[in-house]
């Protein structure tokens, strides 16, 4: 179990990976949304351990933010889309007609949607 600071550590050092990718040139969309996810995951995982808990697994964490933010629909929607964006760039299981290679399976706006995304986790769980 990591503490609350190395949580923030690695989600930092996700982040600016994701921002690095990014930098204006959108060749590595689909790493940028892994990381982004990442980033979440250990936001998320900085929080509950200063709680001294810590998630076994995704499923565990998903339990863990439906149950503490229940009132929070929009935090809730903006994990699970950035949730969702990483598995759709490892595995591509939806629209496959749309490309047969994750780099070219997304376009800016998708990038931008869930840079969106992150910045309100980031808001919600008071973390920067």
């Amino acid at each position: 179990m990591g503490s609350q600071a190395s949580h923030i550590s690695q989600a930092k050092h996700n982040e600016s990976l994701a921002t690095r990718l990014n930098d204006g040139m959108m060749e590595y969309k689909d790493w940028i949304l892994i990381t982004l996810f990442y980033s979440a995951v250990h936001y998320v995982e900085s929080v509950r351990a200063t709680k001294g808990d810590h998630s076994a697994n995704h499923a565990e964490r998903s339990n863990f933010i439906r149950d503490s933010y229940k009132s929070n629909r929009n935090f809730r929607n903006a994990y699970k889309s950035l949730k969702d964006g990483a598995w759709e760039a490892r595995y591509l299981h939806d629209d496959v007609s749309r490309t047969d290679c994750a780099k070219d399976y997304y376009d800016e706006s998708d990038v931008h949607g869930l840079l969106a995304d992150l910045a309100f986790v980031k808001t919600i769980l008071k973390v920067s």
